[in-house]
């Protein structure tokens, strides 16, 4: 177990209706949303099957479509072509063009539902899970892999950011897997044994440590490459960690806890020993991080719709913040970093 967790004095309260350039309401809850690669649009998936692409000039669609009618779940928008992944409850992905919405690829991959897609982070490979499996295809929908061999329902998943490789996480192991070679198999290189229930899974840059956030109110680390009892444990979270989020050059690893964001740091030696910054300002439950890609603003969203802009290397007090309203569920930077994309529980899809 690390050293309990610092505390700071209450941080002043955030600047407001500041960094709002647009919103518009779907009236339904926005799932998932994305960025085109070439940051013109957002893509957004409500948990009714209605997608649709939004222009960030002004927030009105340049396209709607129905997906996934029982029930849709993920999205996630390539960043190298204009090719948008989704998946639902009646076990599909979907392939579609950004520009029309055309859909250029459908695919069952099983009874279970398809709860992640994720393209690799220079945009060559999708992986998608079903239940037990995790699959790899290319941007045209081509099968590059199929491993079935979790013992549970592949509940997290996580790119290396060379896109080399990626982790996945069910009840009783996170595995690592290789993307594979044409005419080879799908199959884990290293499979880290662990009992437990992970709901976040988050891979730092330079592919040294592995973090896991837990349901029993835990953040687990894995050490790479993996030596036996060298995992680390940060215990003391007021709640479950269903939040990571890696700073771009993977020395800060910001989680959640309750109404406060708990920052753990990387660097050098590692966080053993350490004890982590704690960032104040928010009144309700934290429940979405996102750093910038290359940047060192950390965005963070409660319970009650308010975001707030962190720069945490500069200062603990918060930037500013925006208030919208209700719930956020979900939250994104755009591809250069310049503004941010936030849907919410009630339909409400916003820049800043």
């Amino acid at each position: 177990m690390l050293s309990a967790m610092k505390t700071t004095s209450p941080a002043a309260p955030a600047a407001t209706d500041s960094l709002l350039l647009w919103h518009t309401d779907l009236d339904e809850y926005v799932a998932a949303l994305a960025w085109t690669a070439d940051h013109d649009a957002v893509l957004t998936l409500t948990s009714a099957g209605r997608l649709a692409r939004l222009r960030t000039t002004d927030g009105q669609p340049d396209w709607e479509q129905a997906a996934h009618p029982a029930g849709a779940l993920c999205l996630d928008a390539c960043p190298a072509a204009p090719v948008l992944a989704t998946g639902g409850m009646d076990g599909c992905l979907v392939l579609r063009d950004t520009t029309t919405g055309r859909v250029l690829h459908e695919q069952r991959l099983g009874t279970g539902w398809v709860e992640t897609v994720r393209w690799s982070p220079d945009g060559r490979v999708l992986a998608a899970t079903c239940g037990r499996a995790l699959h790899l295809f290319d941007v045209t929908g081509q099968p590059l892999g199929r491993f079935a061999g979790h013992e549970s329902t592949v509940a997290v998943l996580s790119w290396r950011a060379d896109s080399a490789a990626l982790a996945t996480g069910c009840y009783s192991a996170a595995r690592l897997f290789a993307v594979p070679l044409p005419g080879t198999a799908l199959q884990p290189y290293e499979t880290l044994a662990w009992k437990n229930s992970m709901i976040s899974l988050a891979w730092n840059a330079n592919g040294r440590y592995l973090a896991a956030g837990t349901q029993d109110a835990k953040i687990h680390f894995w050490v790479l490459p993996y030596e036996p009892e060298s995992d680390l444990e940060m215990a003391g979270y007021s709640s479950k960690v269903k939040e990571l989020s890696w700073h771009g050059g993977g020395e800060w690893l910001a989680s959640n806890c309750g109404t406060e964001i708990v920052l753990w740091d990387a660097s050098g030696a590692g966080p053993a020993g350490r004890r982590p910054v704690v960032l104040r300002g928010h009144t309700g439950r934290v429940q979405r991080l996102a750093y910038q890609h290359q940047g060192g603003l950390l965005a963070s969203a409660d319970e009650s719709g308010e975001v707030v802009l962190w720069q945490p290397a500069r200062t603990r007090a918060p930037l500013a913040g925006q208030e919208l309203g209700s719930a956020v569920s979900c939250l994104r930077w755009s591809p250069n970093d310049s503004r941010l994309a936030i849907g919410t529980a009630e339909g409400r899809v916003a820049i800043l």
